[in-house]
């Protein structure tokens, strides 16, 4: 019974889309500067960025979560990447003042020297437990600020340790995550923080 009610949550979430997509995730600062919320249909309908007929599967505490997603936003928007269970991405990008910047999905790797590499599945199949694999390919280190979704749409920081140059950095997690928010990859300046943290 309890898998119905996360599939009906998980489903709720999608139809959703979160519903609204914002400029900022800060909703005080969107009332004070005026900004308008764009539903899911709006913003897709001017984009073709967005995704459309994917599957998505995982297993939670409860059991399986197999559902086709009609449509959901784009992997990347506004230099914030949506990374769902099962996605396997590259994502070019350039780095700007210390900050990685203009990141743009691509479907294969062209320029490999500014392609970041994300991996989002299940460890094991039949078990909970997530992993993303990052793979950096600049001669900098880099570090992600990462949020966990969890199936009700609340926000959740999550550690992160850097990405050595021209390495690659695995995070593990032991329940399921139904979507990982990547809101900041940035330069790791005079590797004053080799912490994993937020």
């Amino acid at each position: 019974m309890r898998i119905l009610y996360f599939l009906w949550i998980f489903l709720f979430l999608i139809s959703c889309g979160s519903e609204n997509v914002k400029t900022n995730n800060n909703n005080d600062q969107n009332k004070k500067s005026g900004e308008t919320k764009v539903s899911l249909i709006e913003f897709c309908a001017s984009t073709n960025t967005c995704r459309k007929n994917q599957r998505v599967k995982f297993m939670t505490s409860d059991g399986l979560v197999d559902h086709t997603i009609d449509l959901y936003w784009p992997v990347v928007f506004e230099n914030i990447i949506s990374l769902l269970p099962g996605d396997n991405v590259f994502i070019e990008a350039e780095i700007i003042e210390g900050e990685v910047v203009n990141l743009n999905q691509i479907k294969e790797i062209v320029n490999p020297n500014k392609t970041i590499t994300f991996n989002f599945t299940q460890m094991d199949e039949g078990e909970e437990g997530m992993m993303l694999e990052v793979k950096n390919p600049f001669n900098d280190i880099i570090k992600l600020n990462i949020n966990m979704v969890d199936f009700e749409g609340n926000y959740h920081e999550t550690s992160s340790c850097p990405v050595l140059s021209n390495k690659r950095v695995f995070e593990i997690w032991p329940h399921a995550i139904p979507e990982l928010i990547i809101s900041r990859v940035f330069i790791l300046k005079d590797n004053k923080s080799m912490l994993c943290e937020y």
